[in-house]
């Protein structure tokens, strides 16, 4: 979400300000007032106090806006300046000079009962690398190797990050938007209000419920997804050096697979050096330009659909309030609350064969109908909807398409929804396309600004944390997890089974059919006949 600090006078900023701080710091907070003398200070943290003291004796939660607040008082101080009429490095000089000015007279001074243990200056203005070294300078020069007194900016990347988690305030300010409106707050769609946003409950809803399950027909396969689900690995080699640093921690190199060396699955060849990280990271991201447009290329198999499933599930559970995804340290919250839509490309192409002028906005208004009992909705109240607001867009399935004109009129749709949204609607757009490479060669063209991240097979980590989910909740005998677990690590080394267990779906069929087999006849050992130009299925499999 972009917030326009600059069209906020100094008052109107530092209540803004208050709000923030209100909301980190709960009760705890002392505000000053908004004009006269404060003695160097906005707001603090009031004498008498707990000094937010808290007792952890578990592993601390991610960092955010509900994560402890350290021990000890605080100071804040807060800097307005009208960027529009000032060059920005001026701007970023003059709050560096105005960091060095109060941390001389308003803090270090301070002693005995008026000593901080933390100082904090607040601008508007946003950061740059000289700027955070020239601060870096000043706070070693003035407080070298002082440990009891920590000092720093909150740089306009920091406010952003807070106001991204606090919708609540946005009616505040409405000044802070594009056109002084004010994006929809996702609790007026998860609420239960009348009209309008109640059919994007409904729908959003019954989308939940449907796809809390993953299903594989092959092997008529039916549990939880979010118990099932495990993150994949995706290639960062396409992007340039400055980019791969802003995603998640890179995990590992092509090399550490322990794989053939020249192994090749499905057409993706892996370079040896591929740097590779999470998936579902890359896809909750919001460090990067890099990931407001996304082809995830994967082979068959090889779980496109369901971790978009998986993602799309994420900002639904927010959005709804429902609270019953357990990350288990599978993923970290998004920073950004985005409302979801995933549409099918297969049956969004055959809807193109009967509305040829038809657009994405009018198909996602005939999936709500047809999830709501028949509520009507507009293109016109879509468009409501995703004005300043933060959307996520998922067209999964290029490959599904099936004709290559099927395919380009696809895209033509798609790329012109995302001017709309962007051009028109000033949406804070991310759209992620799933494909298999095949179906988007010689097209990616037509998609300039997408960024290509290819799905890695499944290294050692991955197919453990498979193992384990699969054997936990889809067995239920204790003695028949372990009998299952024991059998394919006799045969996790032969040829054939280790590349299959790189493959979702395919480790998916051979463990169906490994504790199905062996169990009901445990003498009689199977042996699979792999192939990785398509899936596999149950007739690959012969008794020997």
């Amino acid at each position: 979400m972009e917030y326009y600090f600059s069209h906020l006078d100094p008052s109107t900023f530092q209540r803004l300000i208050n709000a923030i701080l209100t909301a980190r710091f709960g009760e705890g907070i002392r505000l000053t007032p908004l004009r006269g003398a404060d003695g160097g200070k906005d707001s603090e943290t009031a004498p008498g106090n707990p000094y937010f003291r808290f007792e952890i004796a578990t592993e601390l939660p991610a960092k955010g806006l509900n994560s402890p607040v350290a021990l000890g008082r605080y100071l804040f101080q807060v800097k307005h300046h009208r960027t529009v009429d000032l060059r920005l490095s001026d701007a970023r000089k003059t709050v560096v000079s105005d960091f060095q000015t109060e941390l001389k007279k308003n803090v270090i001074s301070r002693l005995g009962d008026e000593r901080v243990n933390y100082f904090f200056l607040i601008t508007n203005v946003p950061s740059s690398r000289e700027a955070i070294e020239s601060i870096d300078q000043v706070r070693q020069g003035l407080l070298g190797g002082e440990r009891s007194l920590h000092a720093d900016v909150w740089w306009s990347e920091r406010l952003t990050a807070f106001l991204d988690q606090m919708p609540t305030l946005w009616p505040a300010f409405p000044d802070l938007f594009a056109g002084h409106k004010v994006p929809l707050l996702p609790e007026v769609i998860g609420g239960k209000s009348d009209g309008f946003p109640r059919v994007i409950r409904m729908a959003i809803e019954r989308q939940y419920k449907k796809d809390s399950l993953v299903k594989f027909r092959q092997i008529e396969l039916e549990n939880s997804l979010s118990r099932l689900f495990i993150d994949l690995d995706v290639s960062l080699e396409n992007l340039p050096y400055d980019e791969v640093q802003l995603l998640s921690d890179p995990r590992h190199t092509r090399d550490e697979l322990a794989y053939d060396d020249d192994l090749t699955h499905y057409n993706v060849a892996w370079s040896p050096h591929a740097i590779l990280t999470s998936a579902l990271g890359v896809l909750l991201s919001e460090k990067s330009v890099t990931t407001k447009r996304i082809i995830l290329e994967g082979g068959p198999g090889q779980g496109k659909s369901t971790i978009t499933q998986m993602l799309v599930q994420i900002y639904r559970d927010i959005v709804l309030g429902q609270n019953k995804l357990e990350a288990e340290g599978r993923w970290k919250s998004p920073k950004k609350v985005r409302l979801p839509f995933r549409i099918e490309l297969r049956n969004f192409a055959e809807w193109i064969s009967k509305n040829s002028d038809g657009s994405v906005e009018q198909h996602i208004a005939d999936v709500i109908k047809q999830e709501t009992g028949g509520n009507v909705l507009t293109v016109d109240q879509i468009h409501s909807l995703v004005e300043n607001s933060p959307i996520l867009l998922v067209f999964d399935g290029l490959d599904e398409v099936g004709s290559e004109d099927s395919r380009d009129d696809v895209i033509k749709k798609i790329v012109e929804c995302v001017d709309r949204f962007e051009t028109n609607l000033h949406t804070d757009l991310r759209v992620i396309l799933t494909t298999r490479p095949p179906a988007i060669a010689g097209r990616r063209e037509q998609l300039p600004e997408f960024r290509r991240f290819t799905i890695a097979p499944l290294g050692p980590a991955r197919i453990a944390d498979f193992i384990k989910r699969w054997v936990a909740f889809q067995l239920q005998d204790t003695q028949e997890r372990q009998w299952v677990r024991q059998s394919f690590e006799k045969r996790q080394n032969e040829t054939h089974v280790k590349a299959l267990a790189t493959n979702p779906m395919q480790l998916s069929v051979f463990y169906t059919l490994l504790d199905s087999r062996e169990r009901h006849s445990p003498i009689v050992e199977w042996n699979c006949i792999a192939s990785t130009s398509k899936p596999l299925s149950t007739g690959m499999w012969k008794r020997v």
